[in-house]
């Protein structure tokens, strides 16, 4: 329960942060949820490396129509969804372009420490990097980065409305919210790749899943819009 004045406000948030340090950041704002420490985001261009070979069925222009997460731990427990309207745009090469600027706000809420958390986060901007599949003639298997990501336009804003209304990252770089989850709440285990980190993915009739290798963080489903351009 949130207690009045700052004592009580700071002890609120320590409750906030331990969940999202699980859900939000490390899980949902992060994206795939690695296991292993992750470096801070890019914000220079993504080096020149071919990503390929990428498989044929997850080549194309693509929007995401669910973002899930379950998360739990001894501290605390809780889930996420929401998510949809982002724009990813898959090359041949392995090129890859998401486009957050129509996400519609991914909603969470848990427990940590029995105080039950509310609120909903949303990410905006642009960012663009390489993936490779393995097999291009595959219908699932691993989803991989290809050398580093540019992430320097895209930031988050996160709205609590339980225990106690708050906005603790307005319009903020995704940059800053890694940095202060690595040094202070998760110890570095931090995966800040939504849609272009580590995963799996899978392949329907124009579906794609992409689903974190540890199953710690998101699942994203998308759907097919179009083929690209000839």
């Amino acid at each position: 329960m949130f207690l009045a004045g700052p004592i009580g406000y700071r002890r609120s948030m320590r409750v906030v942060v331990t969940l999202l340090s699980s859900l939000v950041v490390a899980g949902c704002a992060a994206g795939t949820g690695t296991t292993t420490p992750s470096s801070s985001p890019s914000t220079a261009a993504p080096t020149a490396v071919a990503g390929g070979p990428v498989a044929a069925c997850v080549v194309g222009n693509w929007q995401t129509t669910e973002a899930s997460v379950v998360a739990g731990g001894p501290l605390g427990s809780g889930s996420a969804s929401g998510g949809s309207g982002v724009k990813v745009k898959v090359a041949a090469t392995g090129q890859t372009e998401v486009d957050f600027t129509g996400m519609q706000p991914i909603m969470f809420s848990g427990t940590a420490m029995g105080t039950t958390v509310k609120g909903q986060f949303v990410h905006t901007g642009k960012a663009t990097g390489q993936i490779r599949t393995g097999d291009a003639t595959s219908f699932n298997g691993a989803w991989e980065p290809v050398g580093k990501a540019n992430w320097g336009d895209v930031k988050v804003t996160l709205e609590l409305t339980e225990p106690l209304k708050a906005k603790p990252f307005d319009n903020l770089p995704i940059a800053s919210v890694v940095d202060n989850a690595t040094n202070s709440q998760t110890g570095g285990v931090v995966d800040v790749d939504p849609l272009l980190g580590k995963a799996k993915y899978d392949c329907g009739t124009n579906t794609l899943t992409l689903t974190p290798e540890d199953n710690k963080g998101v699942t994203w489903k998308l759907t097919k819009t179009s083929d690209l351009d000839k």
